[in-house]
Protein backbone atom coordinates (compact mmCIF):
# COMPACT_ATOMS: atom_id res chain seq x y z
CA UNK A 1 0.00 0.00 0.00
CA UNK A 2 1.52 3.82 -0.70
CA UNK A 3 0.22 7.40 -0.62
CA UNK A 4 1.42 9.71 -3.15
CA UNK A 5 0.66 13.87 -3.21
CA UNK A 6 0.57 14.70 -6.76
CA UNK A 7 0.91 18.43 -7.36
CA UNK A 8 -1.45 19.40 -10.44
CA UNK A 9 -2.57 21.97 -12.43
CA UNK A 10 -4.42 25.14 -11.14
CA UNK A 11 -8.10 24.89 -11.37
CA UNK A 12 -8.14 21.64 -9.36
CA UNK A 13 -10.39 22.16 -6.07
CA UNK A 14 -12.50 19.56 -3.69
CA UNK A 15 -15.01 19.92 -5.82
CA UNK A 16 -13.18 18.96 -8.71
CA UNK A 17 -13.75 14.84 -10.13
CA UNK A 18 -10.65 13.27 -10.48
CA UNK A 19 -10.14 9.93 -12.47
CA UNK A 20 -6.71 8.04 -11.69
CA UNK A 21 -4.96 4.63 -12.84
CA UNK A 22 -1.66 3.00 -12.21
CA UNK A 23 0.48 0.96 -14.99
CA UNK A 24 3.35 -1.05 -14.94
CA UNK A 25 6.57 0.37 -16.69
CA UNK A 26 9.03 -1.78 -18.13
CA UNK A 27 12.90 -1.35 -19.08
CA UNK A 28 12.73 1.44 -21.17
CA UNK A 29 10.14 3.34 -19.04
CA UNK A 30 7.15 2.06 -21.56
CA UNK A 31 4.07 1.86 -19.86
CA UNK A 32 3.26 -2.29 -20.77
CA UNK A 33 0.99 -4.93 -19.28
CA UNK A 34 2.61 -7.06 -16.84
CA UNK A 35 1.98 -9.57 -14.35
CA UNK A 36 1.26 -7.67 -11.57
CA UNK A 37 -2.29 -6.43 -10.04
CA UNK A 38 -2.03 -1.86 -9.87
CA UNK A 39 -5.06 -1.39 -7.85
CA UNK A 40 -6.13 2.50 -6.94
CA UNK A 41 -8.24 2.91 -3.69
CA UNK A 42 -8.79 6.31 -3.26
CA UNK A 43 -7.96 9.77 -4.84
CA UNK A 44 -9.01 12.84 -2.85
CA UNK A 45 -8.91 16.26 -4.37
CA UNK A 46 -7.95 19.21 -2.14
CA UNK A 47 -8.00 23.08 -2.55
CA UNK A 48 -4.35 23.00 -2.69
CA UNK A 49 -4.06 21.84 -6.28
CA UNK A 50 -2.83 18.45 -4.91
CA UNK A 51 -4.30 14.93 -5.58
CA UNK A 52 -3.91 12.64 -3.03
CA UNK A 53 -3.64 8.75 -4.34
CA UNK A 54 -3.79 6.08 -2.61
CA UNK A 55 -2.99 2.75 -3.98
CA UNK A 56 -1.43 -0.77 -3.84
CA UNK A 57 1.10 -2.79 -6.03
CA UNK A 58 0.43 -6.76 -5.50
CA UNK A 59 4.01 -8.18 -6.74
CA UNK A 60 6.78 -9.15 -4.32
CA UNK A 61 9.44 -7.16 -6.11
CA UNK A 62 10.18 -3.56 -7.16
CA UNK A 63 8.25 -2.76 -10.18
CA UNK A 64 8.44 1.02 -11.49
CA UNK A 65 4.83 2.23 -12.05
CA UNK A 66 3.47 5.13 -13.11
CA UNK A 67 0.18 7.05 -11.99
CA UNK A 68 -2.07 8.82 -14.50
CA UNK A 69 -4.57 11.73 -13.43
CA UNK A 70 -7.15 13.60 -15.01
CA UNK A 71 -9.83 16.00 -13.41
CA UNK A 72 -12.52 18.01 -14.38
CA UNK A 73 -14.03 20.83 -12.48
Amino acid sequence: MFVAHMNVQQGLTRSSYVFASLTELDEQATPHLGEAVLTVHNVVPTDSHTVILRGEVAWPTHLHITAYVFFIN
